[in-house]
């Protein structure tokens, strides 16, 4: 059971951190953008 409940929580915390990485892609394209700066 234990064994369960560390898979679940281990899936749900990748897909956190993929949301969060994502963000931070977003953000750098944005100011990118704003500064006229090719990525």
């Amino acid at each position: 059971m234990m064994g369960e409940y560390l898979a679940g929580r281990f899936r749900r915390d990748a897909l956190v951190y993929r949301l969060g990485e994502g963000t931070g892609e977003i953000q750098r394209n944005v100011i990118a953008h704003n500064l006229e700066i090719k990525i």
